[in-house]
Protein backbone atom coordinates (compact mmCIF):
# COMPACT_ATOMS: atom_id res chain seq x y z
CA UNK A 1 0.00 0.00 0.00
CA UNK A 2 3.02 2.22 0.30
CA UNK A 3 4.41 2.02 -3.03
CA UNK A 4 0.79 2.36 -4.07
CA UNK A 5 1.01 5.81 -2.16
CA UNK A 6 4.11 7.06 -3.63
CA UNK A 7 3.06 6.04 -7.25
CA UNK A 8 0.11 8.07 -6.83
CA UNK A 9 2.51 10.84 -5.38
CA UNK A 10 4.79 11.18 -8.03
CA UNK A 11 2.06 10.51 -10.52
CA UNK A 12 0.33 13.71 -9.31
CA UNK A 13 3.79 15.78 -9.09
CA UNK A 14 4.42 15.17 -12.63
CA UNK A 15 0.90 15.38 -13.99
CA UNK A 16 0.52 18.92 -11.82
CA UNK A 17 4.12 20.09 -13.71
CA UNK A 18 2.84 19.50 -16.86
CA UNK A 19 -0.60 21.35 -16.58
CA UNK A 20 0.83 24.18 -14.72
CA UNK A 21 2.51 25.02 -18.68
CA UNK A 22 0.36 23.77 -20.77
CA UNK A 23 -2.06 26.63 -21.41
CA UNK A 24 1.15 29.02 -22.08
CA UNK A 25 2.72 26.57 -24.41
CA UNK A 26 -0.86 26.35 -26.21
CA UNK A 27 -1.04 29.77 -26.34
CA UNK A 28 2.64 31.33 -26.55
CA UNK A 29 4.39 28.07 -28.62
CA UNK A 30 1.72 26.59 -30.80
CA UNK A 31 -0.50 29.89 -31.08
CA UNK A 32 -3.36 28.79 -30.01
CA UNK A 33 -6.53 31.15 -29.01
CA UNK A 34 -7.97 30.99 -25.68
CA UNK A 35 -11.31 29.90 -27.35
CA UNK A 36 -9.21 26.27 -28.36
CA UNK A 37 -7.38 26.16 -24.72
CA UNK A 38 -11.39 26.16 -23.43
CA UNK A 39 -12.36 24.16 -25.92
CA UNK A 40 -9.07 21.69 -24.74
CA UNK A 41 -9.76 22.10 -20.67
CA UNK A 42 -13.25 21.72 -21.33
CA UNK A 43 -13.17 18.35 -23.08
CA UNK A 44 -10.20 17.19 -20.52
CA UNK A 45 -12.80 17.37 -17.62
CA UNK A 46 -15.49 16.14 -19.62
CA UNK A 47 -13.94 12.88 -20.43
CA UNK A 48 -12.62 13.26 -16.85
CA UNK A 49 -15.64 12.65 -15.13
CA UNK A 50 -17.17 10.33 -17.97
CA UNK A 51 -14.14 8.23 -16.76
CA UNK A 52 -14.61 8.64 -13.34
CA UNK A 53 -18.46 7.67 -13.74
CA UNK A 54 -17.85 4.71 -16.14
CA UNK A 55 -15.22 3.02 -13.77
CA UNK A 56 -17.14 3.82 -10.71
CA UNK A 57 -19.89 1.74 -12.11
CA UNK A 58 -17.73 -0.90 -13.26
CA UNK A 59 -15.42 -1.51 -9.86
CA UNK A 60 -18.83 -1.34 -8.49
CA UNK A 61 -20.65 -4.73 -10.33
CA UNK A 62 -16.99 -6.79 -10.71
CA UNK A 63 -16.07 -5.56 -6.50
CA UNK A 64 -12.41 -5.23 -7.13
CA UNK A 65 -10.57 -2.04 -7.23
CA UNK A 66 -7.28 -2.69 -7.74
CA UNK A 67 -7.18 -3.79 -11.55
CA UNK A 68 -8.87 -0.45 -12.38
CA UNK A 69 -6.03 1.62 -10.08
CA UNK A 70 -3.21 0.13 -12.07
CA UNK A 71 -4.69 0.38 -15.22
CA UNK A 72 -5.22 3.99 -14.52
CA UNK A 73 -1.67 4.34 -13.30
CA UNK A 74 -0.32 2.69 -15.88
CA UNK A 75 -2.30 4.85 -18.34
CA UNK A 76 -1.40 8.43 -16.73
CA UNK A 77 2.44 7.31 -16.53
CA UNK A 78 1.78 6.25 -20.30
CA UNK A 79 0.59 9.59 -20.96
CA UNK A 80 2.89 11.92 -19.16
CA UNK A 81 6.03 9.84 -20.81
CA UNK A 82 4.66 10.89 -24.00
CA UNK A 83 3.44 14.18 -23.31
CA UNK A 84 7.28 15.30 -22.63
Amino acid sequence: MVRLGYVSLFTDLSSEMILGVLPTFIVNELGGTAALLGIIEGTAEAVNNFLRVSTGVITDRIARRKPLVLLGYALSSFANHFSL
